[in-house]
């Protein structure tokens, strides 16, 4: 028995007994050599495999994850138009009928955005959705305080032209107009401050926007019977030679409603209404005030 070295046997059939096997250093370092291919082979093929096929699930998702954030973005930016469109109608068409002065387009721009590319953006597509989405918000907190402001406007806007005299208060034919003439009582030329509409005697006048009766009876002559409505706004009209009345002083009235009936009371030559408008103490043209007939 050999102690130490080990003692490697074959079979040899032509002596019929087994002989000992005398390695080479070749073979020696042949076999080592096979041994550590093997072991190299091994440990690349199933170790770092399953580390590559985590890297490789991790760029499918990252890219995965990135197309997803860059259809996001394309649908903020689309949202962003229909914003702007809404913006537009609102600067070109609402605060034009009002009257209202624009909003400052540095005001409306205001934040942060930008666009993105097909290739990798400079600046992190993650930032730049965040940036589009804070501009987003700021476009949309300047637009809502725009409608608020509008929408109270308007509404005071639709009071006021409840208030404005804007319809003929009388069925009839309008006979003389505003401006000068000459008097049909004196012969001399005078300044005619309303207009005269023929109506037969018991006609319905009408308000010709919503008011308080000021005046109702005969507080001055040659008017005869009449009535004055203040409407608010700097507007006053004023209906003469009445027949009769329909409403008191301080009483409310709305445009439509029925206030007297047509005359022939103090200076007349004949049944008819004298309409007046007067806009900030000065009589004006009633003609200018017509939108709707009777």
């Amino acid at each position: 028995m050999h102690m130490g070295k080990k003692v490697r046997y074959t079979f040899d059939p032509v002596s019929i007994q087994y002989v000992e096997v005398k390695s080479s250093w070749r073979k020696i370092c042949g076999r080592y050599l096979a041994k550590l291919v093997v072991a190299a082979f091994f440990s690349y093929a199933t170790y770092p495999l399953w580390i590559q096929l985590e890297e490789i699930n991790i760029q499918h998702e990252t890219k995965a994850a990135y197309r997803h954030i860059a259809l996001q973005y394309k649908e903020l930016t689309q949202l962003e138009k229909k914003l702007n469109k809404v913006h537009n109608n609102d600067q070109n068409f609402y605060r034009s009928i009002l009257n209202q002065k624009r909003i400052e387009k540095s005001i409306w721009e205001g934040g942060t955005g930008g666009t993105v590319n097909n290739t990798m953006p400079s600046i992190p597509l993650l930032a730049k959705v965040k940036g589009l989405i804070q501009k987003l918000d700021h476009k949309f907190k300047v637009q809502q305080e725009s409608f608020a402001a509008i929408q109270k406007i308007a509404q005071e806007k639709s009071q006021e032209l409840k208030h404005i005299p804007a319809i003929i208060p009388v069925f009839g034919r309008i006979v003389s107009g505003f401006g000068y003439r000459n008097d049909p009582f004196f012969g001399y030329g005078h300044f005619h401050a309303g207009i005269d509409i023929v109506a037969q005697v018991g006609t319905p006048v009408k308000a010709s926007a919503d008011g308080i009766i000021k005046t109702a009876g005969i507080p001055e002559v040659g008017y005869g019977l009449q009535i004055e409505v203040d409407h608010g706004y700097g507007y006053v009209t004023k209906y003469a030679h009445l027949s009769a009345l329909n409403v008191r002083v301080g009483q409310k009235v709305k445009r439509g409603d029925i206030i007297g009936y047509t005359g022939n009371s103090g200076y007349s030559t004949g049944p008819h209404l004298h309409y007046e408008v007067i806009k900030n103490g000065i009589k004006v043209n009633p003609y200018d005030y017509f939108y709707s007939e009777y």
